[in-house]
């Protein structure tokens, strides 16, 4: 495995020395010790802005810092001028330079697994989220009080997996992973044991094991790294719309929806959405 070829080779004197990710521009300093971050580039910024308004909807008045996260220099959207969102431009290095992308994932996918690192000073804890969602529940500000024990990371199982528990996903069955597997859409992400665990190194290491192969990108290296050490949130906090039936809804009391694989309110031309999130 190749979390275990990179602790060989710290034991044997060759880890690569990475620079660690850093805040190399910010709109204002951290104002709480928790926060919520969107990552993303200017093609996602629109749906990001989306997300965020639908999260101060839920919470007026949030005690956590809300962050949007690049690589290039963003301007804060212009339905979002009166709120306090933190817009931070990051500096990877030349860390991120060898990881695979597609046309539809850009290499800002995996600012996620940095965040600890460029934030380390700021937060306790960080919620990430991908664009595609839409905080719906009335209990999100709670999420921040969630035990997830002492794992480094909390997450919700993977639907596919959830549904076929033994059944490899495409990408455990490429890199020959088995066991649990998580949705890296949201992540309750506690920053020193992330730290402390070296996640981010293993991931980027993994990556360069695993160059040709079919993998979910920082999907497939989170969870090939965090097997075994991390915390299963309850479906309500990433509830994934495409392969989860809407009648079920009623009983998960969602908080946060995560539209997937293109199936989302913003293009929903056959209405099969609830207008309720079309709106």
């Amino acid at each position: 495995m190749s979390v275990r070829l990179w602790q060989a080779q710290r034991g044997h004197g060759r880890e690569i020395k990475q620079v660690r990710a850093k805040i190399s521009k910010a709109s204002r300093l951290a104002q709480n010790r928790h926060a919520v971050i969107f990552c993303c580039d200017a093609n996602y910024l629109p749906f990001a802005a989306l997300a965020i308004s639908t999260l101060l909807d839920s919470v007026s008045e949030p005690d956590f810092d809300i962050c949007i996260v690049s690589l290039d220099a963003l301007e804060l959207p212009e339905q979002l001028a009166v709120s306090k969102v933190r817009m931070c431009q990051i500096d990877v290095d030349t860390r991120f330079d060898s990881l695979p992308t597609s046309h539809r994932f850009s290499v800002a996918a995996y600012l996620r697994i940095v965040l600890a690192e460029a934030f380390e000073r700021d937060y306790d804890r960080i919620l990430y989220m991908d664009c595609d969602i839409m905080v719906v529940g009335e209990r999100f500000a709670s999420v921040f009080d969630l035990d997830i024990g002492s794992a480094p990371v909390g997450a919700v199982m993977d639907v596919f997996k959830e549904k076929r528990p033994n059944q490899q996903t495409h990408d455990q069955r490429a890199i020959n992973m088995s066991g649990s597997y998580f949705n890296s859409g949201v992540l309750l992400i506690d920053c020193q044991r992330f730290l402390k665990q070296q996640i981010a190194d293993k991931c980027i290491y993994a990556a360069t094991q695993y160059a040709k192969e079919k993998i979910y990108f920082d999907q497939t290296l989170l969870n090939l790294v965090l097997q075994g050490k991390w915390a299963q949130l309850h479906p309500a906090w990433n509830w994934q719309w495409e392969v989860v039936r809407p009648q079920f809804s009623v009983y998960a009391d969602p908080q946060v929806v995560h539209f997937l694989s293109g199936q989302n309110p913003w293009s929903d031309q056959r209405g099969t959405i609830p207008i309720k999130y079309r709106e």
